[in-house]
């Protein structure tokens, strides 16, 4: 599956996930604009991708921020001229329980995993609409399908990009532009592996393949998705979760979470 002449946006591509996927588009032909709000994790990203010789520019930024979304968005088409594939990966921690957080706390999780989407995608639609193509992907999570302790506001987020997604393919179709999404189970990602060993142990029996998802293996998922191998797809999720299904990640007293 190649990319070659296709410029992709990758957000939240600072690490973990993020980083998998932008490197894997970037491996593909694709090239490849890295944001972040940390400004020093998209410029290791950027820097690591420019040493391999993959055309990348970093373009950090917040995605709650509609201007500051506008300007890395008008960055990227500055240096690469058009945005072809659009990647939503941003999102806040997921251990934001309603009643145990401020309304500060609770606005930063949705705008982040849920409002961000939607900044970003609004800015690069008019030019795919233009240019009648593209590929909008958004890295959601099983948590938005399956009620889990401690997710509420997570959860709510993660299921609302699912039905953004599915019904703004339903608008953009004929333009030629997919939107999909790749739900991810547990990964080995930065945040899950901040978690007590013991509850990693735990969490691994539930797995039907007995293992955590590498954030590679997600990065897959989304190259399939932007490639001319899914032309005819659009509207649907991918789950990446090693057969998970509905587990519970945490059992007892709501607020006792940890991100993934």
């Amino acid at each position: 599956m190649k990319l070659a002449g296709e410029v992709a946006l990758v957000t939240g591509s600072g690490r973990g996930i993020g980083k998998a996927i932008a490197m894997l588009l970037a491996q593909s032909g694709a090239k490849v604009a890295v944001n972040d709000v940390d400004s020093q994790s998209a410029l290791a990203t950027c820097r690591a991708l420019c040493e391999d010789g993959f055309p990348a520019i970093a373009v950090p930024g917040d995605v709650n921020d509609p201007k500051a979304v506008d300007e890395l968005v008008q960055n990227t088409l500055d240096e690469f001229h058009s945005i072809d594939i659009l990647v939503n990966n941003a999102a806040a921690p997921a251990d934001f329980v309603p009643f145990e957080c401020s309304t500060l706390q609770i606005q930063a999780g949705e705008l982040t995993t849920l409002v961000g989407t939607l900044h970003c995608t609004r800015s690069v639609l008019p030019g795919m609409i233009e240019n009648r193509r593209g590929r909008i992907i958004s890295i959601t999570s099983i948590s938005g399908r399956y009620g889990q302790p401690s997710r509420a506001i997570y959860s709510a987020a993660k299921a609302g990009m699912t039905q953004f997604s599915k019904a703004l393919s339903a608008e953009v179709g004929q333009y030629g532009i997919t939107v999909n999404c790749v739900s991810p189970g547990a990964t080995d990602s930065p945040r899950f592996l901040a978690r007590s060993e013991e509850f990693r142990d735990e969490h691994r029996k539930l797995i039907s393949l007995g293992r955590f998802i590498q954030p590679e293996e997600v990065a897959q998922a989304v190259l399939f998705l932007a490639s001319d191998m899914a032309n005819a797809i659009t509207g649907t999720v991918i789950d990446v979760d090693g057969g998970s299904g509905g587990f519970i990640p945490e059992r007892g007293r709501a607020g006792k979470g940890n991100t993934q």
